[in-house]
């Protein structure tokens, strides 16, 4: 009996193991004004996800249900959400194909001077015709808060886009398991970086597509923001924390052909 009640406790535990959901604190501040910080968090669940942005252009906030394949984007500067999914990813991919495929076609019978001057306003309102994301390993070494980390450089082409130092899941205390929505995560914002090129790729899937692991601090090149880690924890999420708060109001994207 007493080896029993042992085995069951020694399951329980592993399940509770398993299952445990993890939260991430950030303290987001501008160079230089780290007194000035505020604190963001990140919760990870088996197939949900919560990433908050605070920077100076106002708090956003993603929230990725990988069973549904659907993304809520937050944006509490106008108290609105916007909601995608695989279906008008796929529009937009269409849409942004088909407008870029006719501008090209308009560019072409430019002279040259003004096609080349209309090509430079497209890379800076669009991001370009295509987008094509890198991270480099930089190879410097350098403790972050209580982390071990390296240096990756986020490019959108050839700009420069974050400054990552980045560590391992190993080496901050969690298991890859703990992130595994990070995988459908991942391809599900190279999907949608094809449709919104101008958007900029998330410093989370990033790394977890160069090598599975934790930004410990994000510094954005644009407007020298910086988001660093400063805990990690055990968690237990509810539905509030992926709740869209009373009062917003959804942004409805169009889509061709009444894709939703």
């Amino acid at each position: 009996m007493k080896n029993i009640v042992t085995t069951l406790a020694m399951i329980i535990i592993a399940l509770n193991i398993t299952l445990a959901d993890v939260k991430l604190e950030f303290k987001n501040y501008k160079i230089d004004h780290d007194n000035e910080s505020e604190l963001n968090t990140a919760i990870f669940t088996p197939e949900i996800l919560k990433i908050e942005n605070n920077n100076s252009n106002g708090k956003t906030t993603v929230i990725y249900n990988s069973v549904k394949e659907k993304i809520i984007i937050l944006i509490y500067n106008d108290m609105s959400y916007m909601v995608l999914n695989k279906e008008m990813i796929s529009n937009l991919n269409k849409q942004m194909s088909g407008m870029m495929d006719q501008m090209k076609q308009q560019l072409a019978n430019l002279p040259d001077a003004q096609r080349k001057q209309m090509e430079k306003m497209m890379s800076s309102q669009f991001g370009g015709v295509s987008v094509n994301y890198s991270i480099k390993n930089t190879n410097e070494k350098k403790k972050v808060n209580q982390w071990n980390t390296t240096k990756y450089s986020l490019f959108a082409d050839d700009e420069l886009k974050s400054h990552i130092w980045a560590a391992p899941y190993t080496s901050v205390g969690i298991k890859e398991s703990d992130m595994s929505v990070m995988k459908s995560f991942s391809q599900f914002m190279n999907d949608m970086l094809k449709a919104v090129p101008m958007a900029q790729k998330d410093p989370f899937s990033a790394v977890y597509d160069e090598f599975k692991g934790i930004p410990i601090r994000t510094i954005n090149a644009t407007d020298n923001s910086v988001s660093e880690l400063v805990s990690i924890k055990d968690y237990t999420a509810t539905e509030a924390d992926f709740a869209i708060p009373t009062g917003f109001t959804e942004k409805k994207i169009p889509m061709s052909g009444g894709g939703r």
